[in-house]
């Protein structure tokens, strides 16, 4: 069952992600993440690293899951997101932990690692399927 969903979001998503990428940076920096958190909460723990949970993080609003309360660990993960969205709307770049994507693989800021981490071709293997 995983194998087929991360087959999907890599088709459905992943691919347009890397291919935006490479062809924004010709113009301007460009920075990438994949969400990674986990909840420990029952209500949410099932659904791991959920495309679009990254967004109950980032704003700090469990508008999906009404009865959650954040933890430490998902505050952390919601200072983290916050601080790099307002610093790159102010500067430019999301802080200095974040590298630019760069040219060839990538450098993909794994969001919600402990620790924090940065992976050179996340999935690229998976991805250049889609794009052979």
């Amino acid at each position: 069952r995983s194998i087929v969903s991360s087959a999907a979001a890599d088709s459905e998503c992943g691919v347009q992600n890397l291919l935006v990428a490479h062809l924004l940076q010709q113009h301007s920096p460009v920075f990438a993440y994949a969400f990674v958190g986990k909840s420990s909460s029952p209500a949410i723990a099932r659904f791991g690293s959920m495309h679009l949970l990254d967004i109950m993080y980032l704003l700090n609003d469990t508008f999906l899951f009404d009865s959650h309360h954040m933890d430490a660990y998902e505050l952390s993960i919601v200072q983290k997101m916050s601080g790099a969205w307002a610093s790159f709307a102010a500067t430019g770049v999301p802080g200095e932990d974040w590298p630019e994507f760069g040219h060839g693989e990538g450098n993909w800021l794994m969001l919600g690692s402990v620790p924090q981490a940065v992976v050179s071709g996340f999935r690229q293997e998976q991805l250049s399927f889609f794009c052979s």
